[in-house]
């Protein structure tokens, strides 16, 4: 019973609700806008980078990389190089602002019923209550690395000043900070479906909302994490098996250790052949974009499964009592 419980919580995306297709759409539209943001920046990069000109300097410049010499030479574009980098970061901005948009339309679907507009997506407070999570787990990555690393330098100058017992004392002591980490991140992994659950932005509540659940968060990530490898490596078996056939069945593998540098060379040359392979006919490149295509919906699949684990958490803390509506849905 506890087994098929948790199942239910794993595949809560799926579960049948009256006037569905709310999920659907908003997966729909987020793919749409996300190809349409692709294809603006691309387009933007060919005029600030001068684009035939470009990849020839590009083409020239790997291939004489695989041949192991160096160029000089610069772009063609200097100018329109440097402007890219700024409207980079503004992509990058919009694609989080995009991300939490269609994140935040899924979780208040499947925690309240509340459908969103326009396209499904959901453009209003709880969208910058989930960007804002985005931020949170910025600052909480930084904050880990650090403590993690001073914790490893602490226990190494313990280590060392206990003499042979020290190598022990490192070998038990990184695994148990793994562990700490781990754990700490699964009781944190609810934050955004928290603040949208409670409608204010409070990541640490989260911590509530985990309470007692950390198994069956974890059995559920995990569960959905091996589907998730299992699933992208045949479809990437599909879609590059030819790609990579390409590179490995010329290489000399006998390189690998007798001369270490050339087959290196040799990969790169055979990498840069294979990618341009991809790009050869209008048929090759649109197989290649429509197996892109594919792997990219294999991933909203799974993080509409990734927001259902965390919406039915938020949703069974809220009818616990654990944690409590703070205002009016937005």
């Amino acid at each position: 019973m506890a087994g098929q419980q948790s199942l239910n919580a794993t595949f809560f995306a799926f579960k049948k609700r009256e006037n569905g297709g709310v999920l659907i759409g908003a997966s729909v539209f987020y793919a749409i806008a996300l190809i349409v943001s692709y294809a603006v920046v691309v387009g933007v990069a060919w005029l600030l980078l001068g684009g035939p000109s470009f990849m020839t300097w590009y083409n020239e410049l790997a291939a004489a990389q695989a041949r192991g010499e160096t160029s000089s030479a610069m772009p063609p574009n200097m100018g329109g190089l440097l402007l890219f980098i700024p409207v980079m970061f503004i992509w990058v901005f919009l694609l989080f602002i995009l991300f939490a948009a269609y994140e935040s339309a899924c979780v208040r679907w499947m925690i309240r019923g509340d459908k969103s507009a326009p396209l499904n997506l959901h453009f209003g407070a709880d969208m910058w209550r989930t960007y804002g999570t985005y931020w949170f787990w910025l600052v909480y990555s930084i904050v880990s690395c650090i403590i993690f690393f001073v914790a490893t330098f602490v226990v190494g100058l313990v280590a060392s000043a206990a003499g042979d017992v020290g190598a022990w004392i490192t070998l038990a002591a990184v695994p148990v900070l793994l562990v700490a980490w781990l754990y700490t991140t699964v009781r944190l992994s609810p934050a955004s479906a928290t603040s949208i659950g409670i409608g204010e932005f409070a990541p640490f509540k989260a911590w509530r909302v985990s309470s007692g659940r950390f198994w069956a968060l974890f059995g559920s990530y995990l569960l959905l994490f091996v589907i998730y490898i299992i699933v992208l490596t045949i479809v990437s078996m599909v879609v590059l098996g030819s790609y990579y056939a390409q590179i490995f069945g010329g290489l000399d593998w006998t390189l690998a250790q007798t001369d270490p540098e050339s087959f290196m060379r040799q990969y790169e040359q055979a990498s840069l052949q294979a990618a341009q392979n991809l790009f050869a006919t209008p048929l090759s490149t649109a197989l290649y974009i429509g197996g892109q295509l594919l792997i990219y919906a294999v991933a909203i699949v799974f993080y509409v499964l990734w927001f259902g684990v965390q919406s039915r958490a938020v949703q069974a803390a809220l009818e616990d009592g654990k944690i409590e509506r703070a205002a009016a849905p937005s």
